[in-house]
């Protein structure tokens, strides 16, 4: 096991409250402080593993739109989950050349990205995350594993 990534809604929850957050760090450091945690970019719980010296590799979700602080727009809003493969395209390249988080009003967050989501509980998800890494790789990006 090299990394830990939070799920569903301890992750939302740990990305907005500081609480959560430590807690999920202190977790991961009790059973082994080796391990990466894979966190969203501009989220508590990239912050909670910062403070705390806990690896931490940044990730932005290629199928899920930005509030303007950083955090996921929730799905009951119209446009918060994209479900067009050329449109999480669009959305990642965006990000990538920027190197930020694009918000839905195209609002930019800098930060580093070091993953990127495609969320496989969907019809198009196997599709999204093909033409996700066709197009990384064809703008000259070179994929590695977290480790690297």
């Amino acid at each position: 096991m090299s990394h830990v990534k939070p799920h569903g809604a301890l992750n939302n929850v740990a990305c907005a409250d500081k609480e959560v957050a430590a807690t999920v760090v202190q977790a991961i450091q009790q059973l082994d402080p080796s391990l990466m945690l894979l966190a969203p970019a501009h989220s508590a719980l990239a912050s909670a593993a910062e403070t705390a010296g806990l690896p931490v590799r940044y990730e932005v979700f290629a199928d899920r739109a930005y509030l303007d602080d950083g955090q996921l727009m929730p799905r009951a809003r119209p446009g918060a989950v994209l479900h067009d493969a050329q449109a999480c395209v669009d959305h990642v390249l965006r990000m990538v050349q920027a190197q930020a988080i694009v918000t839905a009003t195209q609002r930019q967050l800098p930060c580093r990205i070091d993953s990127i989501c495609v969320h496989g509980d969907g019809p198009e998800a196997v599709a999204t995350a093909r033409a996700v890494r066709q197009a990384l790789e064809t703008a000259g990006y070179t994929l590695q594993p977290l480790a690297a």
